[in-house]
């Protein structure tokens, strides 16, 4: 691809990005909850102090600091397993020689995700993605680690969408030192200028690069090298007005995971979320401190009237000469309702802290206790697990999946994996997601089927063959699913070869009854006299002779 179109193709997302009223938001989002977050003209927020004469209130800001903490312990923790591996026949799954396999590869797959920086930068998107509804972290091959993750702002990137709303364009502009450049593409891939640059030591000046990722359109299959793959990766400087890129290579997988919080259709590319809901709650917060802290200001050193001439000292033991008449006093009386005010500020503040389901995640990270179960997160707050539903489901599917899935093909060609058993080979391997968030969802489901045992167990009372309208057999698997303790089920076969063992136990204990039965009789019939008038003289026909 033509530089020009490249360029061309770059402009597209960034017009689609500020013309629709995304980089407006998230500017205005940037100040007041994510201060120290986004990178706006080419100025990253990163070392921004917060302005202090904006932010009265932190409310806002401490959410949604909350709700990153939260989703990072409760859902990706690095000190429990959020994930195991599997596979959708889980009968298969079972075989002697998948079961260690399969454990063989999660085992790998965890070690590299805690080897390289995957929890920290997991952490830091999700603060992007509750507040701006929309993060980005790229995933690259890496020497040492296997894998590498790393972070990116809005406003420095943009996205692009296939025709099913999945994210597969990226776009990013951003800026290096001289030296950094040609260290990172070497001297002979920069342009004249950054080359006379390097040479006249003039290191510390800055270069903007532009960075586009987009699939690969003219990718002939069965060739195998850096230009034919899946996407197509181009960077090159933007004042370099020749053909001339800083490199050209390309990714197997899309290397970009950007989940959303909630989006609209599959044209919508950015997401809205939290940050969006509560950023009006955030703004009117900020004036309410304002007009405390003014009525309070007014009721300690309210404005006064003299009749002198000079202007009186109203600091504290301040001496006033040639005022008239002794005549100072204030210039209007005010009895501001401070409690009305506070009040409202404290509705306010919860409101915003429940933009952000404060509670949900709060409760989950500072419970002092030996640690809080699926099942009590599950009971206390069904409601709002509910409403997680969706940006969990999104976190799932446009950052956990790709991420797991990227690391396996990355450790699958580095020779990381050992080789699969013949039984599941060119199978896909099924990923399932065991943190308590996950499982504390799921649960919320268990709460019908609890309830409809337990009515059928009433009527059984009454009608016990109201018993056969329930499979108990699918109802127990559907629960063990639900509360995450399915690994312990027994397969088919099993559950099989362990009910024909116990009918064959029956039978045969019956059988041995039987016998028994039919043992004491002969034995109860040959210690009965005979000739004395007996039933069995009557069955011998000897009517009592002998």
């Amino acid at each position: 691809m033509e530089k020009k179109d490249a360029n061309k193709r770059f402009d597209g997302l960034k017009q689609e990005y500020e013309s629709k009223g995304w980089l407006a938001s998230h500017k205005e989002i940037s100040k007041y909850i994510c201060p120290n977050r986004g990178c706006f003209n080419g100025i990253p927020n990163d070392g921004k102090m917060i302005d202090h004469k904006v932010i009265l209130d932190a409310t806002g800001i401490s959410a949604n600091e909350t709700l990153a903490s939260g989703i990072a312990s409760t859902l990706t923790s690095e000190a429990h397993p959020f994930f195991r591996i599997g596979l959708q026949d889980r009968e298969l799954a079972e075989f002697r020689t998948v079961r260690p396999y399969l454990s063989a590869v999660q085992d790998i797959i965890y070690s590299i995700l805690s080897r390289s920086n995957f929890y920290g930068a997991g952490h830091s998107m999700y603060e992007e993605l509750g507040g701006f509804a929309t993060g980005a972290v790229g995933q690259f091959e890496d020497y040492y680690t296997v894998t590498r993750f790393q972070n990116f702002t809005v406003g420095e990137f943009y996205l692009g969408v296939d025709i099913r709303g999945k994210v597969d364009k990226f776009a990013r502009e951003y800026q290096q030192t001289v030296e950094q450049v040609v260290k990172d593409f070497g001297i002979d891939n920069v342009s004249i200028e950054t080359q006379n640059k390097y040479n006249n030591k003039n290191l510390d000046q800055y270069i903007t690069i532009r960075h586009l990722i987009i699939p690969n359109t003219e990718r002939i299959s069965g060739k195998i090298d850096n230009r034919n793959m899946g996407w197509r990766s181009y960077k090159w400087e933007v004042s370099n007005q020749d053909e001339k890129y800083l490199s050209v290579s390309g990714f197997e997988e899309f290397p970009i995971h950007a989940p959303r919080w909630g989006v609209v259709g599959t044209s919508s590319v950015y997401g809205k979320g939290p940050g969006w809901k509560a950023l009006g709650d955030v703004k009117m917060l900020q004036v309410l401190q304002k007009d405390k802290l003014l009525a309070l200001a007014k009721l300690n050193d309210p404005p006064v009237r003299t009749n002198g001439r000079d202007r009186p000292n109203t600091l504290p033991g301040g001496i006033n000469f040639n005022i008239q008449d002794g005549s100072l006093a204030p210039l209007y009386q005010i009895n501001p309702d401070i409690q009305a005010i506070e009040n409202t500020i404290f509705k306010t503040q919860q409101k915003i802290d429940s933009h952000f389901y404060k509670d949900l995640f709060l409760m989950m990270v500072n419970d002092d206790r030996s640690g809080v179960t699926a099942r009590e997160v599950a009971e206390r707050h069904e409601e709002k697990l509910i409403q997680c539903g969706p940006f969990i489901h999104k976190i799932k599917d446009e950052f956990l999946d790709p991420s797991i899935n990227r690391t396996y093909n990355i450790a699958l060609r580095a020779g990381k994996l050992p080789p699969p058993p013949e039984e599941i080979q060119g199978m896909e391997l099924k990923i399932e997601y065991i943190s308590v968030l996950a499982q504390a969802q799921k649960m919320v489901g268990t709460t019908a089927i609890e309830q409809h045992t337990r009515f059928v167990g009433t009527i059984a009372a009454i009608k016990p063959e109201v018993l056969d309208i329930i499979n108990w057999d699918k109802a127990a698997v559907r629960y063990g699913e639900m509360v995450g303790s399915d690994d312990i089920i027994r397969s088919k076969e099993e559950i099989a070869e362990i009910r024909q063992a116990a009918q064959k136990a029956a039978e045969q204990a019956q059988m041995q009854q039987a016998v028994g039965n039919a043992v004491q009789g002969a034995k109860v019939l040959s210690d009965t006299p005979v000739g004395q008038n007996s039933a069995l003289d009557a069955l011998m026909g000897t009517g009592g002779q002998s």
